[in-house]
């Protein structure tokens, strides 16, 4: 089910009380709090910042949580009364049972399914991560306020990193490798470019099984497993330029974290617009 079905077949929804947010600042939430993902990532910082801000957070109970980050965000919930956020790449905003949502999602091509649209239509605003999103989710149909919220980079967790002279260089990407992210054409346009006389390597790293993408030529290394903080930073510090040939990103938080730490990046020149062209597209 989505949208407007979601919405029916849901338990009776309690009224919104504007005084849970004028007054008190109570904000429910259910969102991806796993701290190894890019959604992870994004809702752990967010959340941090609006409770520094002094919002009051309840999360709603989820098979992700808690994590250590969030620990002081898992407080009983008051009341399904107040405003909720939601931010799942699920995209079943409805299950949450409030009469506001602030949905937060987004969409990897300018084509949004129809399901989308009605279910962003079911809530009370539509966050999106970049310009590009916004125009495809208005001209897809979607009728409720829309601003766009771009993700950002903590830089105490991806600093400027110094890299040390080496006579090898090496092309890196990193995230969730997969034929959206274009590691085929990264490949191919490796290979095809550069001989074995080239002292140049390329290292692939996947937060997920990438033994697709394991190939018979010693200049090519695949990392598949999760990494610390500490050992992603160095894996970065290792790269001298970054990759990034996606078929289609929502916003690409991964090449402004590497970039973060000084990398030059080569990427796909399509989407995750910063400044909208219409003004009906606030920024949040």
């Amino acid at each position: 089910m989505h949208g407007a079905d979601e919405r029916r077949h849901a338990r009776p929804i309690p009224a919104f009380d504007p005084l849970t947010w004028k007054a008190a600042r109570q904000l429910l939430c259910r969102a991806v709090l796993r701290p190894f993902e890019g959604y992870g990532v994004v809702s752990i910082n967010l959340l941090r910042e609006l409770e520094a801000r002094g919002v009051e957070i309840s999360t709603l109970p989820e098979g992700n949580q808690p994590t250590p980050q969030t620990e002081s965000l898992h407080r009983p919930v008051p009341g399904m009364d107040r405003l909720a956020f939601y931010y799942d790449y699920r995209n079943r905003p409805g299950e949450l049972g409030c009469e506001r949502v602030v949905f937060y999602t987004m969409w990897e091509s300018s084509d949004v399914p129809e399901h989308l649209v009605a279910t962003a239509n079911s809530c009370a605003l539509v966050l999106v991560p970049c310009a590009q999103n916004a125009e495809a989710f208005l001209a897809a149909g979607v009728d409720v306020p829309i601003g766009v919220l771009h993700h950002g980079v903590d830089p105490s967790s991806f600093p400027l990193l110094e890299r040390q002279a080496r006579t090898t260089f090496t092309f890196g990407t990193f995230g969730h490798l997969s034929k959206r992210k274009g590691t085929d054409v990264l490949l191919r346009a490796f290979v095809d470019e550069f001989t074995h006389e080239d002292d140049v390597r390329l290292v692939l790293k996947s937060s997920q099984d990438a033994d697709a993408y394991r190939v018979d030529d010693p200049r090519v290394h695949v990392v598949s497993s999760r990494l610390s903080r500490v050992d992603l930073l160095d894996l970065l510090a290792s790269f001298d330029a970054l990759v990034l040939p996606s078929r289609g990103e929502g916003f690409g938080l991964a090449g402004l974290e590497g970039m973060a730490t000084g990398l030059p990046m080569i990427a796909t020149a399509w989407g995750s617009r910063r400044v909208p062209r219409s003004r009906r597209l606030p920024a949040a």
